[in-house]
């Protein structure tokens, strides 16, 4: 599954994009999201998460809303600064067999990497919007599954085959 981090906060000028926190439609978009399917009904085996402060706090706020042991949480650099290709190269070392990852991370790489693995999907991925999707090994395709974000302007389309 991945997980566009949380709505962050402008106001503090001083501070460089890694230390942007949430704000306060961040934190209160957890709330929402862990009542919904999506993130209830698929809990993770590993959770990957960038090392920006935003995505940290998404994660945590997860964890602690859907009572996902900590445990199961890794800060992944790479997800910060990876183009599409080199995000899907790297999440692949940390699938195992039948495994649910979730990655935490940020715009417009995920955009772009549903976009590469699903082409017959368009989707625009607001803050904490979760995508989820499934590799079929037998046909090497990837399939969207479903989509769900905090906000109602949510903008996903398929292409029919």
């Amino acid at each position: 599954m991945l997980i566009r981090h949380g709505k962050s906060s402008w106001t503090l000028d001083a501070i460089g994009d890694l230390l942007r926190p949430l704000n306060s439609r961040g934190y209160s978009n957890l709330d929402v999201m862990v009542g919904r399917n999506i993130l209830r009904d698929n809990t993770p085996d590993h959770i990957c998460c960038s090392h920006a402060v935003r995505a940290y706090s998404t994660a945590l706020g997860l964890c602690h809303g859907l009572s996902i042991t900590i445990d199961k949480l890794s800060i992944c650099p790479w997800i910060y600064t990876a183009a599409a290709d080199e995000f899907l190269s790297r999440m692949q070392s940390y699938w195992g067999d039948n495994e649910l990852i979730w990655l935490i991370g940020h715009y417009p790489t995920l955009e772009s990497l549903v976009t590469q693995l699903v082409p017959n999907c368009s989707v625009k991925m607001p803050t904490l919007c979760c995508v989820l999707l499934e590799y079929d090994e037998t046909s090497s395709v990837w399939h969207l599954l479903d989509a769900d974000c905090p906000k109602s302007n949510f903008v996903l389309s398929q292409v029919s085959e």
